[in-house]
């Protein structure tokens, strides 16, 4: 299936944002994931896997992966009176939560010490530890 002038038009200004490095990681991270959600690569390569090992070798897969999730992370934490995730090592952090708890872990992190990736991890974990397993088998399965 062919890509419409307006799909061909999308995918050449999100393929500029990782080509050029303009972006920070948010953007390029939501560059990825829309390439990805709306198959933008599908005239060129026939998965999303393929499009990152031909078109952008030097991100790979785990880290464009990584990279999707830390814009849906910030995107989700921009809210509120506290900086987001200045790297992508913050915002893993908060990957396995649920928004909610996204925001709130990421309140509770500035809140309570320096906003590190460290200090990220400890406070998502431990409000994961506060669950019952049920509820922590069903977040981390999501």
């Amino acid at each position: 299936m062919q890509l419409t002038v307006s799909e061909t038009a999308e995918l050449a200004r999100s393929e500029g944002v990782i080509a050029a490095g303009l972006a920070t990681f948010v953007e390029v991270g939501l560059a990825l994931a829309k390439i990805r959600d709306k198959r933008l690569y599908r005239n060129t390569h026939g998965s999303f896997e393929l499009y990152l090992k031909q078109r952008w070798p030097e991100i790979g897969r785990r880290m464009a992966y990584r990279l999707i999730d830390a814009g849906e992370v910030v995107t989700n934490v921009n809210h509120g009176p506290h900086a987001p995730p200045v790297n992508e090592r913050q915002a893993r952090a908060l990957v396995p939560l649920t928004p909610e708890m996204q925001r709130e872990t990421w309140r509770v992190v500035n809140e309570t010490g320096p906003a590190t990736a460290a200090r990220a991890e400890e406070v998502s974990k431990r409000i994961l530890q506060g669950l019952s397993p049920a509820k922590q088998r069903e977040i981390l399965e999501e």
